[in-house]
């Protein structure tokens, strides 16, 4: 059973990166590379690319069920794995969402509702070989429509962020 939704809220960015990802570029407020959709970032011998996102689209997977966190934020994404131990570090697991309050979220991003709002054929594969190209979903389960998105692929590196909201 599908979950009714209402229209999917747009995204409008808040950020005005480089048109090409950078560890030159400054750092954000957060210790972060600010990032842009569609704009390639190379991570170890990898780059993934965050095409768009969308909050609170449609979920189309049977099983469906509302947001546990408020809204659904999910992500178009592309990945190409060097070849490296082929771990895919584009995924679910390695995002945070500071609210526009400042305040990070206490609750998971990756939640059961999240897990179950598209079919597994949409979603971005997790389990990637070396050299393999993968492209998807990524869906954030988050407490609101206007905040900063942080990827982190290493704990031990700065991340990228995006700053988004929906569009007015």
């Amino acid at each position: 059973m599908s979950v009714p939704a209402e229209q999917p809220i747009a995204i409008a960015p808040l950020n005005t990166a480089p048109e090409q990802a950078s560890d030159a570029a400054p750092l954000t407020a957060y210790g972060n590379h600010p990032a842009s959709f569609g704009v390639p970032i190379d991570f170890e011998d990898s780059v993934a690319v965050v095409d768009g996102a969308v909050f609170d689209p449609p979920c189309t997977e049977d099983s469906s069920r509302a947001p546990e966190n408020g809204h659904f934020l999910v992500l178009s994404t592309t990945v190409d794995l060097g070849q490296h131990d082929g771990v895919n570090a584009l995924n679910s697991f390695g995002f945070k969402w500071i609210g526009s309050d400042g305040a990070t979220m206490s609750a998971g991003l990756y939640t059961n509702a999240a897990r179950f709002c598209f079919p597994l054929g949409e979603i971005l594969p997790a389990a990637m070989g070396p050299g393999q190209h993968g492209s998807g979903k990524i869906v954030l389960d988050v407490n609101s429509t206007s905040g900063t998105l942080m990827w982190l692929p290493d704990a031990t590196q700065p991340g990228y962020e995006w700053a988004i909201a929906s569009a007015q």
